[in-house]
């Protein structure tokens, strides 16, 4: 690929030399399928930006979310690292960080490992739930698009290239910028029942993935418990070494 340098330099506000970026313009550049849209994140997606106030309910429980490269929502684990004993609000007003509030249905993603599929939907069991601004939270507010096949477009394939393509920064701290993801161009069908038609096959896939899921847990715990009597307890989860999460 060649292109006049001043074109090179003025294709973005940063002024980057970054050849992986500038190699996917030319692909995003293609025709999209008939009867599809094309649009920036920014007009189907819009920032939340709802600053939680944990220090009024210093003996209140809160729910800290990390997302998975799976695209799953879990809680953050209390008393790893840096992070205090429990999610109280006393603690959460002590440390250094804004907290956010989300809302079941937004999406959220993890700035520092979005290229590595860490994106999801905030389930209803988390409405409410907690992140720091390493995490940015969206609404969708295009009522002519799903919420779920925009969660699988943007955990497709190309999406995730696309990710990697506007990430910025090296070794393992490498971040994605609000305004390069709300930049980045989507395209998806103006039909709604198109789009369930699309992502049936893979919605059906996830919800027999979870009912195995919940099957095996049982088996084993009925299997742990003829073993050693000890009910349904559970072993705490042992987490292998990561990079910290850090604000």
């Amino acid at each position: 690929m060649s292109m006049p340098f001043d074109g090179l330099w003025s294709a973005h506000s940063s002024n980057r030399l970054d050849p992986k970026y500038h190699l996917f313009q030319r692909e995003a550049a293609r025709p999209v399928p008939p009867n599809w849209k094309k649009v920036p994140i920014r007009t189907v997606m819009r920032r939340r930006l709802q600053v939680a106030e944990p220090e009024k309910e210093p003996d209140g429980q809160f729910k800290v979310m990390t997302i998975s490269q799976t695209g799953d929502i879990r809680l953050r684990a209390a008393g790893k690292g840096n992070n205090p004993p429990e999610w109280l609000g006393s603690y959460l007003e002590d440390m250094p960080s804004t907290w956010f509030q989300a809302k079941a249905g937004d999406f959220v993603y993890s700035s520092i490992d979005l290229w590595k599929g860490c994106i999801a939907v905030v389930p209803a069991d988390f409405d409410g739930g907690l992140v720091t601004k390493e995490f940015p939270i969206y609404e969708v507010v295009e009522p002519d698009l799903s919420v779920e096949f925009l969660q699988c477009l943007l955990r497709s394939r190309y999406y995730q290239r696309a990710f990697r393509a506007i990430t910025t920064g090296h070794s393992n701290r490498r971040r994605t910028q609000s305004p390069d993801f709300e930049a980045l161009e989507i395209a998806y069908p103006n039909d709604r029942d198109e789009q369930s038609r699309l992502i049936a096959g893979i919605l059906r896939a996830r919800e027999n993935k979870r009912v195995s899921a919940d099957a095996l847990y049982e088996q084993l715990i009925e299997f742990s418990n003829l073993i050693d009597g000890r009910g349904a307890e559970q072993l705490p989860e042992v987490e292998s070494e990561q990079a910290p999460e850090v604000d």
